[in-house]
């Protein structure tokens, strides 16, 4: 499917159908930049900073170290 479902006018409901579709997708960052760009459009912009914060959180402790 494409990315088309999430572009709702709604801005609650794109919220919950990125965050249902992050939970399928972790990893996703196309998705997480969406997801924040809709918390700045509901007037949440440092909810979305932390969003992304723990986003790139996660992927840090995901990367393996070097021995």
């Amino acid at each position: 499917m494409g990315l088309g479902r999430y572009h709702t006018p709604d801005l609650t409901t794109r919220l919950q159908r990125l965050q249902d579709a992050l939970r399928v997708d972790p990893y996703n960052e196309h998705l997480h930049h969406l997801a924040a760009d809709t918390l700045i459009a509901l007037g949440k912009p440092e909810d979305a900073r932390a969003f992304l914060a723990r986003y790139h959180q996660r992927l840090a402790e995901t990367v393996p170290t070097k021995a």
